[in-house]
């Protein structure tokens, strides 16, 4: 009998609690080719708490091809986890996405998410959808992990992706995140967030965001102009057309400096010239030289 109250019950209580139908994938392709090597493109995505779209969760993740070598892509991604509304916040455990041609491996190579995983599955998507890949920062993408990227910070990975052959191009879609830790939410504590971006203008960002190693070499560059401007200030040349009056005021050369006039001849001092010793020759000690030629010695 006790058995049968508690089966009741039990059955009761199921029919009781809510239930969340799966969440179908949003479909925002984006094609990338091998020529497509240091452009970025970013999907943004939302935040879906138990199957209810959730206000003020939400990222983005800016994604950069780094590399092809053969079957195997290499890609960078900057994972902004600011983007949410308080109180509202969640740490993102993981992110991943489909590709056509399908992505067969991968390597989680340098970030807050360590573990590669393939024919990945995601919460509230149903069990039997499943993504190419993800990278998490726990052993699967359904939940439960620690580390990632916490709310209102920005985080950097690096992944490849490696394919059953060599393709010059592949379209990217299905982008997903997995929200863990969630804030301020009614509906639950964990959630995903699905991704729209690609589309218009190629799918990739305009313009671009240099690399710190080109901000370097920007900066160096600056640096040699304004040092050759201040070379060139401090020996007196000048580009362009130059005013007669101030050109007067201008310093000589120090490789080339002009040698000062004599105003006039006098006697050479100390030392005679053996050639004109005792004949009260003029010297000019301007320039070291005889500047007038002496008179003859009489007879």
């Amino acid at each position: 009998m006790n058995k049968l109250i508690y089966a009741l019950a039990g059955s009761a209580m199921m029919l009781a609690a809510p239930a969340f139908a799966s969440v179908p994938l949003v479909s925002s392709p984006i094609t990338v080719t091998t020529a497509d090597i240091n452009k970025n493109f970013t999907y943004n995505f939302n935040g879906i708490v138990e199957g209810q779209d959730q206000a003020g969760l939400e990222s983005a993740i800016t994604f950069r091809l780094t590399g092809v070598n053969g079957n195997v892509w290499t890609f960078a991604a900057r994972v902004d986890n600011t983007l949410s509304t308080d109180p509202v916040g969640g740490r993102i455990t993981g992110f991943g996405f489909d590709g056509s041609p399908a992505i067969t491996g991968g390597q989680a190579l340098a970030g807050p998410f360590g573990t590669f995983v393939t024919n990945a599955g995601f919460p509230q998507i149903g069990g039997q959808t499943r993504i190419d890949f993800c990278v998490t920062s726990g052993s699967n993408c359904q939940g439960g992990a620690g580390g990632g990227v916490a709310d209102d910070l920005t985080g950097f990975q690096t992944f490849e992706l490696s394919f059953g052959s060599s393709p010059l191009s592949v379209t990217f879609d299905n982008f997903i995140v997995r929200y863990q830790s969630i804030t301020g939410s009614q509906f639950g504590s964990s959630g995903i967030g699905l991704g729209t971006g690609g589309g218009g203008n190629g799918g990739f960002d305009p313009g671009g965001i240099p690399e710190p190693s080109s901000w370097a070499m920007l900066i160096a560059g600056f640096g040699l102009v304004g040092a050759v401007a201040r070379r060139r200030k401090a020996s007196g040349l000048t580009v362009g057309p130059v005013d007669p009056e101030a050109q007067s005021t201008l310093k000589p050369s120090r490789r080339s400096p002009a040698r000062p006039r004599c105003t006039g001849c006098g006697p050479r001092p100390n030392r005679a010239s053996p050639s004109r010793a005792g004949t009260g020759a003029p010297w000019c000690p301007a320039d070291r030289r005889w500047r007038c030629v002496p008179p003859r010695r009489s007879s």
